[in-house]
């Protein structure tokens, strides 16, 4: 199976070659004169058109130098080294000449650039690129030891993380990512990560051109995850812009690369005989018949393929920033709320200025407002402190009237006390309640005489009930009343004993 997969790999895919301006005069290329296949060391043929004054024997050819590769925006593969540049002449024509390639080792890339630097009199300085796609060799298979070196027996069939996993036929970078259960978030670091790990399985180190039957040692989620994300989404987008740029410089090669020969092909005494092509310089190393459909075919799918990674690999992060974008447009919901918000309370402030303008003024041209105001606030705090007292005095009086219940003999017995004299103290404390009630607030002194009275007569110790009479006389008396006071006396004089009666008489003769 392992063979079959490599044989899969080894099949040449065109790519791109770049042109390179070159004199009017400088050499060009004819067309090919033999091949050479994939895994076999390199053995090419090709036709030279010299130009006007230029002889073979006075032209030197070389492989470039990394500095003739980088000027061309190429880098140069190590196995480049051995390739060999020849010229040889032409027996039947001096117009043209014969440049062979050779190398002592096989050539194990399908697909790689040759700059090659010819001098000569006429152009000390010519740098050709040439774009060489190997096939394998029809109808044989490559060598077992060749194949299976790089390939572990351990290799699993379907991708597990952190395992080595073998690239099947039509199958992407991104379908392995699928295959092994990664978040579309994540698929922009896997395909990094990977990319990292194994540079070898990928042409031009391009995400999008992963080759078939490669070994891929995956990574785990771990490894994955640490790539950062926004790096890997713009490592992604370049790489899917220069694949697309390579896209499009293979179709235009395809286009221009129509020039075959068979390989017995002799050289033609006649310069006319062959036709290179003048924008590209591509060789081409594979059957007409059978190479255009391979070449072609392969390309087609693996842009299927590449194209299908890209949309992918878009639609991982369209999705990242649709969240993003609702994130943001949340919050941006939420200050337009709070934006609103303060704009209400700004309006209300607003309605309310011209009102609170206008009162301020106003106040400012009337203050006697502000002494009317300060009045009124003392005024209501006498009246209150006016009807705590009056409560105080009613609820001393209410005691006073308890005490002297309890101080009178029941009903059956004889008593010395007239019932008349009762329901007059009865009366005469009815009489001081609405009293109470007419207190002016200018009496507040005497008052709180009064009341202290009172209080002292609810603490006099239980006697006669003519001594309590004689405490209320004197309370009325402090309150002004002498009309109560008069009847109380009265009563005394009527129910107490001899002393009491004296002093009653004493007392009435002095209010009179």
């Amino acid at each position: 199976m392992y063979k079959s997969l490599r044989s899969t790999l080894s099949v040449g895919m065109l790519c791109w070659g770049l042109a390179t301006s070159v004199s009017l005069h400088a050499a060009e290329l004819g067309a090919i004169l033999s091949r050479s296949f994939l895994e076999q060391p390199l053995n090419i043929s090709m036709q030279l058109k010299l130009a006007a004054g230029e002889r073979v024997n006075e032209m030197h050819c070389k492989v470039g130098e990394p500095d003739d590769f980088s000027s061309l925006g190429m880098s140069k593969a190590s196995f480049v080294d051995d390739i060999q540049c020849q010229l040889q002449s032409n027996k039947k024509s001096s117009k043209t000449a014969q440049l062979k390639l050779s190398s002592r080792n096989p050539i194990s890339e399908s697909v790689f650039h040759l700059v090659l630097v010819l001098s000569s009199p006429v152009d000390e300085h010519q740098v050709r690129d040439l774009l060489l796609v190997l096939d394998a060799q029809p109808g044989n298979d490559l060598p077992v030891s060749a194949n299976t070196e790089s390939i572990p027996e351990t290799a699993n069939e379907t991708p597990q993380a952190g395992k080595p996993y073998i690239v099947g036929a039509d199958e992407t970078l991104m379908n392995v990512a699928r295959q092994l259960g990664v978040s579309e978030l994540e698929f922009n670091q896997f395909m990094l990560a990977v990319l990292q790990r194994n540079p070898n399985a990928f042409i031009h180190k391009n995400i999008h051109m992963l080759k078939q039957g490669s070994v891929l040692e995956l990574p785990t989620q771990e490894e994955w995850q640490s790539v950062n994300r926004q790096q890997a989404a713009e490592e992604v987008q370049q790489q899917g812009t220069m694949w697309r740029e390579y896209r499009q410089q293979n179709s235009d090669a395809v286009q221009s690369a129509n020039q075959e020969v068979p390989p017995n092909a002799t050289l033609p005494a006649d310069e006319n005989a062959y036709a290179a092509p003048q924008a590209r310089d591509i060789v081409r190393l594979t059957n007409p018949a059978v190479a255009n459909s391979k070449v072609q075919g392969l390309t087609v799918q693996e842009e299927i393929n590449a194209l299908r990674d890209e949309i992918a690999a878009h639609e991982a992060s369209i999705k990242e920033a649709n969240q993003k974008t609702a994130a943001l447009e949340k919050q941006i919901q939420e200050m337009q709320n709070l934006i609103l918000m303060k704009d209400k309370s700004l309006q209300q402030q607003e309605l309310l200025r011209p009102w609170w303008s206008k009162l301020s003024k106003w106040l400012a041209s009337h203050p006697w407002v502000f002494i009317l105001v300060l009045l009124f606030t003392m005024l209501s705090f006498l009246l209150a402190i006016h009807q705590l007292s009056k409560r105080r005095a009613e609820q001393a009086l209410q005691v006073m009237l308890a005490d002297i219940r309890q101080t009178q003999p029941d009903s059956g017995a004889e008593s010395s006390v007239n019932p008349q004299s009762t329901a007059d103290a009865a009366n005469v404390m009815e009489k001081t309640a609405q009293l109470l009630q007419d207190i002016d607030l200018t009496l507040t002194d005497s008052k709180s005489a009064s009341a202290s009275r009172l209080s002292l007569v609810t603490k006099t110790p239980q006697g006669s009930s003519v001594d309590t009479q004689f405490d209320l006389v004197a309370s009325y008396l402090d309150m002004g009343d002498q009309i109560g006071a008069s009847k109380l006396l009265q009563d005394i004089i009527q129910n107490g004993n001899d002393l009491q009666q004296a002093r009653a008489r004493k007392m009435l003769s002095d209010l009179k």
